[in-house]
C-alpha cells in the first residue's frame, strides 16, 4: 500500500475539494441557468480514460480499455465554470462508468442523499411545481431523481431533442472543455 498519496489526499481533499454546503449547491445551480440555461443543476458528471502503460506486475487485462489502450478512468463532477467539485481516480480501465459511479464516494453519497442538496424548488415564478436539484451525465449513468441523462436516441419528439441538446451538447462540455486530456 502506498502511503503518501493517501495521506495527501486526507491532508488536502477537504481543502481543495470540500464537500459542497446547501448554499454551494444553489450558487452552482444559478451559475448552470445563467451559463447553459438549465436551471436546478448542480453539476455535470462524466468519465475519461487515462492512457497508461500496462503495470509489469499485471496480466493488464484490468487496465485494459475496449478501445485498445491500456488506462485508467477519471470520473469527475464539475460546476458551470467549470471547476471541479468531486473526482474519483484510478479504477482500472476496463471499469464501466456506471459501475464507477455506483462505487465512488460520490455516487454512494448521491444514492443515499448525503451530499446537502437543497430542497425541491420553482425554477421559475410561471411554474407552480418544485423541481429537485439535479446533476446531469450521460446515458451510461443510471437514470435517478437527482440525476438526469438524455433520452434514448430513437423516437425524439421535438422537445425530447431539444432536452438532450441542452443537458447533453451543452452541459457535459462542461466536461471535455476541461484540458485534462
Amino acid at each position: 500500500m502506498n502511503y503518501v498519496p493517501t495521506a495527501l489526499w486526507k491532508l488536502l481533499s477537504p481543502i481543495y475539494l470540500p464537500t459542497p454546503r446547501e448554499e454551494d449547491w444553489i450558487k452552482i445551480s444559478n451559475e448552470f441557468n445563467q451559463i447553459s440555461n438549465f436551471p436546478n443543476c448542480t453539476g455535470a458528471i462524466d468519465g475519461k480514460h487515462i492512457a497508461i502503460q500496462c503495470p509489469p506486475s499485471c496480466a493488464g487485462s484490468e487496465y485494459f480499455y475496449y478501445k485498445g489502450f491500456h488506462s485508467i478512468v477519471l470520473q469527475a463532477v464539475v460546476d458551470a465554470l467549470p471547476k471541479f467539485i468531486t473526482i474519483d481516480v484510478g479504477e482500472y480501465g476496463r471499469s464501466s462508468d456506471s459501475g464507477i459511479f455506483k462505487e465512488s464516494n460520490f455516487g454512494k453519497m448521491l444514492l443515499h442523499n448525503e451530499l446537502n442538496l437543497p430542497p425541491s424548488r420553482k425554477m421559475h415564478d410561471d411554474i407552480n411545481e418544485e423541481y429537485p436539484f439535479v446533476f446531469v451525465g450521460d446515458e451510461v449513468y443510471p437514470s435517478l431523481p437527482c440525476l438526469m441523462r438524455p433520452f434514448l436516441r430513437i423516437n425524439l419528439t421535438n422537445e425530447t431533442r431539444i432536452f438532450n441538446y441542452r443537458q447533453s451538447d451543452k452541459t457535459n462540455s462542461r466536461m471535455r472543455n476541461r484540458n485534462y486530456g
